[in-house]
């Protein structure tokens, strides 16, 4: 990540005490949008999946599983030609999947077994896959951002194409400062068979889009 800016004592109670009266206006805001465009409805699920959901908690593209307001249903939303998939949200990571995953090394020697097996998370969508099939990622901090080296790219077409000692080839090897330029599609079912394996999620229904709006 880098270098990283935080707040303190007074001026991070402000901050998120600022931050909760906006998580509540983008909720209204929602709410204002669905009866201006579907008219009528009833509100099943309205959580936000980024933002601060507790001081010194910041969640980026998940929910937390255990806020139960609206019954805790949550839309896991994939591409425009995937059904989205509604879960009911459950405490985990469970020992077990801790394990699976080969976390639990890792978050004894960090102290934070605690806060592993209360993370509690759930995608709200399937995410991004990058269209370029590097194995390799470097990242440098600069004054001026981060650089990412991506290299490993395989497999070449020919061998005249391979660089010698770096296995890379001769045009793929690419530094970028951001990585939207990138190109990319976005994931699909998998993602949930996937969470569904890892007990983050219930499925409770398939939703087909009607009509999409992006704002």
């Amino acid at each position: 990540l880098g270098y990283i800016t935080i707040l303190k004592n007074s001026a991070a109670r402000e901050y998120y005490k600022d931050w909760e009266k906006l998580k509540e206006f983008s909720k209204r805001r929602r709410e204002l949008l669905a009866r201006e465009v579907v008219g009528e409805h009833e509100v099943v699920s309205n959580f936000i999946h980024q933002g601060l959901f507790a001081p010194n908690e910041a969640r980026l593209g998940c929910y937390n599983t255990t806020e139960q307001e609206e019954d805790g249903l949550f839309p896991v939303a994939l591409r425009w030609d995937f059904p989205v998939h509604v879960l009911r949200g459950k405490p985990n990571l469970s020992d077990e999947v801790i394990h699976r995953l080969e976390f639990q090394e890792r978050a004894e020697r960090l102290g934070l077994e605690e806060e592993l097996r209360n993370v509690n998370t759930l995608p709200h969508g399937g995410g991004y896959k990058i269209q370029l099939p590097y194995q390799k990622i470097d990242i440098t901090t600069t004054s001026f951002g981060n650089v990412f080296t991506l290299s490993g790219l395989k497999p070449a077409s020919t061998m005249s194409e391979i660089s010698e000692g770096k296995a890379i080839s001769e045009f793929g090897g690419m530094a970028i400062t951001d990585p939207h330029s990138l190109p990319y599609t976005y994931r699909g079912e998998a993602v949930i068979g996937k969470t569904i394996d890892l007990g983050l999620g219930d499925p409770v229904a398939k939703l087909r889009p009607v009509l999409t709006v992006k704002i």
